[in-house]
């Protein structure tokens, strides 16, 4: 590591400090050494009860900027605070993949002046794949953007808001409510 001494001596660290070469060799020796899933296999087994944490979501339509960074890092710490007093915390992914900021944001990719404009020129299906389209390419700059912050939040077992099973579930909990 850029950072080269031994822990628990009284070596000091080096004078040549580069905090992006020490970010990226962090990831990498998380990464090399799987550390999410034994930090998932430690929170299985020592747990001393189970907090549950759906995140946000954000919106898909558009790059992170800081005060979503913030958000998410306060929220990440909380994660790692529970986890180190042997909580189990599902601590998921949650991505806000539908409504009016993803359209609005097709609309001007499209140079629609509205909505009505919009069909009529492009069509609903063409609009629809748009969309997903959209949300994806943004989804793999925020799931980047989470790595660069070294979050360990769960990608593998996120939610989409577009997803049918996400919806019925929706619709479950409404019907339960009424």
């Amino acid at each position: 590591m850029t950072a080269k001494f031994k822990p628990n001596s009284n070596l000091s660290l080096t004078q040549n400090y580069s905090p992006l070469e020490l970010e990226r060799e962090v990831r990498s020796f998380w990464e090399k050494n799987q550390i999410l899933k034994k930090l998932e296999e430690t929170r299985q087994k020592n747990n001393r009860g189970l907090l549950g944490y759906v995140e946000g979501p954000p919106t898909l339509n558009g790059v992170q900027h800081v005060g979503h960074a913030r958000g998410r890092v306060i929220k990440d710490f909380r994660f790692r605070l529970k986890t180190m007093q042997n909580y189990y915390v599902s601590f998921w992914a949650g991505w806000d993949t539908q409504g009016l900021p993803v359209e609005l944001e097709v609309e001007k990719t499209l140079g629609a002046k509205n909505k009505k404009e919009l069909i009529e020129r492009v069509g609903e299906e063409r609009f629809v794949e748009e969309c997903k389209k959209s949300i994806m390419k943004y989804h793999h700059l925020w799931v980047e953007a989470d790595t660069m912050l070294g979050m360990f939040i769960d990608q593998d077992k996120a939610y989409y808001t577009h997803q049918d099973r996400y919806i019925e579930r929706e619709w479950q909990y409404l019907k339960r409510a009424w």
